[in-house]
């Protein structure tokens, strides 16, 4: 009857102990469910606007170049996390956006981007329906660039295979002028822009042969050429 009384004791004892503990776990993994936040939803990437992005260059752009990096935003090139595809050059659908097969050319325009060397970071300064192919400061809110701003070629896409200009890109004032129309040039390359005199120096090919040009400034870069 002793040893009886002893087990029942002891077995209310260890249950007397045991519950409090229990209690004590489940409300402990109560708290480290609140803890926990629910996980986010995978959200698509803001659209891109269509226009000048900038007012100016940015102050620590080291490098101003063209790309068309601003495809990989598009949800062909992304997963289901809107994440870019580990194989989006050959994903069927994002090649789609980078290349024309039929054409023989990019399927999207290029545009002006600034570069910062020591941070690393990218900024989108045109969102325009124009092809750049290359381009150089003249000032903190002037580029001078070449590319073609029509589809001359009627093959519904604005690339290198459409008439090649230089243009001025006003950043503050949201303007691109085409400083070169008219002029019946092809394969314009090497433009330079001197800030002492405010000219632009250029090699392009009129009527089978390459001449060098020299863009006359005044108020702003004008269309006065010169031959040599």
């Amino acid at each position: 009857m002793k040893k009886r009384s002893i087990w029942i004791i002891l077995v209310i004892g260890i249950t007397l102990i045991a519950v409090p503990s229990i209690l004590r776990l489940n409300e402990d993994n109560g708290v480290e469910k609140t803890l926990n936040p629910p996980e986010e939803t995978p959200e698509p990437p803001a659209e891109i606007p269509k226009g000048i992005l900038v007012n100016e260059i940015p102050e620590d752009a080291d490098i101003l170049f063209v790309s068309m990096r601003y495809v990989l935003n598009d949800l062909a090139c992304l997963d289901e996390n809107y994440e870019i595809k580990t194989n989006f050059l050959s994903d069927s659908e994002c090649i789609k956006k980078i290349y024309d097969a039929e054409s023989d050319v990019l399927a999207s325009p290029r545009q002006l981007y600034a570069y910062d060397i020591e941070t690393g970071n990218v900024t989108q300064l045109t969102n325009v329906g124009y092809d750049f192919s290359s381009s150089k400061p003249v000032d903190s809110y002037r580029i001078m660039a070449i590319g073609a701003g029509d589809d001359t070629d009627g093959d519904g896409i604005i690339s290198t295979k459409d008439e090649i200009n230089i243009y001025l890109i006003d950043l503050a004032e949201e303007e691109i002028e085409c400083l070169t129309q008219g002029l019946n040039l092809t394969s314009i390359n090497n433009p330079d822009y001197s800030k002492v005199n405010e000219k632009i120096l250029f090699s392009a090919q009129r009527k089978g042969v390459f001449h060098n040009y020299l863009l006359r400034a005044r108020n702003s870069l004008s269309l006065e050429c010169r031959f040599s």
